[in-house]
Formats: C-alpha cells, sequence, structure tokens
C-alpha cells in the first residue's frame, strides 16, 4: 500500500484475506480452462479415418444384429435403439463435417446413413419377436455403400497430401 492510502485513515489491508481471495479467483479460472478444453475435445467433429473406423464398427454391428437368432423382445428393442442411436451420431457428425469442409461426398455419407436410419426406425417400432434381419442386411449395405464413399475422400486426401509434399 502507499503511504497515501494509509495516510487518510484507511486500515492496513488484511494480507491472509487477500491471499485466499486471489487463490479462489486463480482457481476459478483455472477450473474455468478446464472446462473449456474438456468441451473442445468433446465437442470437436471426427478426422476421416476415425470416422471409417466407426462406419465399420457400425456395419458389422448390424451384421452380427442381423445373424442372431436369439434377439427378442426387450433385448431386441434395446439393441436396435443402440445401433439407432450410432446410425443417428454418424449422420449428424457426416453431416457437421460435409457443412465444415463444404464436401459433397461427406453429404452423401450423411444422406446413406440418414437412410440407414430410416430402416432400422421401424424395425424398434414393430411387434414382432425378432427384427427383420432382411432389412438389417440392407442397413448393413447402405453403410457399408457409405464407407466406401469415405474410403474414396480417404485416398483423395492421401493423394492431396502428396502433391502438397511434392511442392
Amino acid at each position: 500500500m502507499t503511504m497515501f492510502l494509509l495516510a487518510d485513515g484507511a486500515a492496513a489491508p488484511d494480507i491472509p484475506r487477500l491471499i485466499l481471495e486471489y487463490v479462489l479467483y486463480a482457481a476459478v479460472i483455472a477450473v474455468g480452462i478446464l472446462l473449456l478444453v474438456v468441451l473442445r475435445r468433446f465437442g470437436r467433429l471426427p478426422k476421416h479415418t476415425e470416422l471409417s473406423k466407426k462406419l465399420a464398427d457400425l456395419e458389422s454391428a448390424l451384421q452380427a444384429c442381423a445373424r442372431e437368432t436369439t434377439l427378442r423382445g426387450y433385448k431386441a428393442f434395446k439393441t436396435l435403439g443402440k445401433l439407432i442411436a450410432r446410425t443417428d451420431k454418424l449422420s449428424y457428425y457426416a453431416a457437421q463435417m460435409s457443412e465444415k469442409e463444404r464436401d459433397n461426398d461427406l453429404g452423401s455419407i450423411a444422406r446413406l446413413l440418414e437412410e440407414t436410419h430410416g430402416l432400422l426406425v421401424p424395425l424398434r417400432r414393430m411387434r414382432q419377436d425378432a427384427p427383420d434381419a432382411q432389412t438389417l442386411l440392407a442397413a448393413a449395405d447402405k453403410v457399408h455403400a457409405a464407407s466406401d464413399v469415405l474410403d474414396g475422400i480417404l485416398s483423395r486426401d492421401r493423394q492431396l497430401k502428396a502433391e502438397r509434399a511434392k511442392k
């Protein structure tokens, strides 16, 4: 403190209280920065290779569900709900990536995944004992077609990267 503040009759500051306030301010700032890092990490869109892996996982899960003969009742409802949620999430990712990168091929992947979603939703609402294997295989074929489109995008990316490396 300066002599002018002390001369005015102001009391000397309480040092432990000031230290405590500054420590609390630092803690609030640190928590805020940590929260921003976590939001950024979980809010980012996947890379093309990550999307390709997720598409392959979804395709194999759909094929496994089509081969499953004991899938009935609540277990079928729960499994189809998870598959629908995964398809919807991947469709969202592909649509957001298409908008961000201005890439029509990613838009076609999003469209194929929306068609897959459209095939799966009626299966969940049916009152049958087991889901229709043919519809599940058709959904897996659509996911495979989306994966093929993404493979074309990945090869294009590799080619562009090689061209940039030559320059």
